[in-house]
């Protein structure tokens, strides 16, 4: 993080500024410079896990975003019709607690905070779209319970032998 607020990113001068406010930006540097293409996306989430500059949380966030604009740019792929798109005004932001927050053009809200995924249980669009982050995130194995998508346990069974 020193090294991204050294190198003049501003929303890293800010985090090491204060963690007390909500930073926002609505195009960040990383991504404004990236081809809006699906594979591509997959490229920079691998060029983000390898970054040795970051620390883990920082990573999961930018990972995080990096997937949400990559179901944009694949939304953008099947459809020309801008008015049928759910993300294509997407903005997003970190609070103060590290959960990235996504608002939607619906007015729906995404927040991801790493183990668990929320959306306005008001919108549908926000469940679906969260459904799709969800499933990028954690695999196809979640489980929605009320406004909270999570990745399901898997149980594993200990085979108890007996030594007599």
């Amino acid at each position: 993080m020193k090294w991204k607020a050294e190198s003049g990113d501003e929303v890293a001068l800010q985090v090491l500024r204060s963690k007390k406010a909500p930073i926002e930006r609505k195009v960040q540097q990383e991504f404004a410079k990236a081809d809006p293409s699906a594979s591509n996306w997959k490229l920079r989430q691998s060029q983000i896990r390898m970054d040795s500059s970051l620390v883990w949380k920082d990573k999961r966030k930018l990972i995080s975003i990096a997937k949400m604009l990559q179901l944009q740019a694949e939304e953008a792929k099947r459809s020309n019709d801008t008015n049928k798109r759910s993300l294509d005004k997407i903005t997003w932001r970190v609070d103060s607690s590290g959960n990235v927050l996504y608002s939607l053009k619906s007015g729906g809200m995404v927040k991801d905070n790493g183990d668990k995924i929320f959306f306005s249980i008001n919108d549908p669009t926000a469940k679906i779209v969260a459904e799709k982050l969800a499933k990028r995130m954690f695999g196809a194995n979640i489980k929605i319970k009320g406004n909270e998508i999570y990745r399901m346990q898997r149980k594993v069974m200990v085979e108890q032998s007996s030594c007599r």
